[in-house]
């Protein structure tokens, strides 16, 4: 058997005797024999307990995966197959658009054909002016067109035919009758004097723009005593 000569001094082997005979070494060679032993098993079994623990851990951690994937999986499936779904629907919606856009595409040549036809058969009949007011419901002389040469008799003429002629600020405006009578109905029915009761009752732009231009002019006016709008013209 190996031996190991080692030189020490006095001191450390004193201390090293005492320490044998605390933990009951017979002698102190078998002391060093156990330290030098110990030392030299210590890594192999730390490394040994490291081993463990790793491949305890990595079974760990491989389950808790596995859990989670057990958890995750039927929400992805949903979730595919609400992709899938979605995507059939655009399809669906593309080939209905397809469809419709050929069927306005037939509709618009069917028209082209008929439209011919119908002229020759039946010639169009140019609208009146009293017709086209009745259509828009106010006419601003400012805004009408310039080949209307002779304003004077085209308002005339609208008046014999039952407008409304005012004159707001030096121009002149037609309004349908009826359009008028409702007009003034709808103003005698606020009762308020804020932008937003007005826009409440007076809904189109032709009712709105037409208070505007009579509020302007002080040709309607809001009376806080009576608590209402008032009209001074006398129509």
């Amino acid at each position: 058997m190996p031996e190991i000569l080692i030189n020490i001094d006095d001191n450390t082997y004193r201390k090293i005797k005492e320490q044998a005979a605390i933990k009951g070494y017979s002698s102190i060679e078998r002391y060093i024999e156990h330290i030098l032993r110990t030392h030299v098993e210590a890594p192999t079994i730390e490394s040994t307990q490291q081993k463990d623990i790793g491949r305890l851990i990595d079974k760990y951690v491989a389950k808790i995966e596995r859990k989670i994937m057990d958890i995750i999986n039927p929400y992805t499936s949903k979730m595919d197959e609400a992709k899938r779904e979605i995507a059939s629907l655009y399809e669906a919606i593309e080939s209905i658009k397809e469809k419709i856009s050929d069927i306005e595409g037939k509709i618009k040549e069917l028209e082209e054909h008929q439209q011919p036809r119908a002229r020759q058969q039946y010639p169009e009949k140019r609208k009146t002016a009293i017709e086209i007011l009745r259509e828009q419901k106010v006419f601003y002389e400012s805004l009408l067109s310039n080949r209307i040469r002779n304003r004077d008799t085209f308002f005339r003429k609208l008046e014999n035919e039952g407008a409304v002629i005012l004159n707001i600020e030096g121009e002149r405006v037609a309004i349908d009758p009826e359009f008028w009578r409702i007009f003034t109905e709808k103003i005698d029915s606020i009762w308020s004097s804020s932008d937003a009761a007005i826009k409440k009752v007076l809904s189109s732009r032709q009712e709105q723009e037409l208070f505007e231009k009579l509020r302007k002019a002080n040709m309607i006016i809001y009376d806080n005593s009576l608590k209402k709008w008032i009209i001074l013209i006398d129509k």
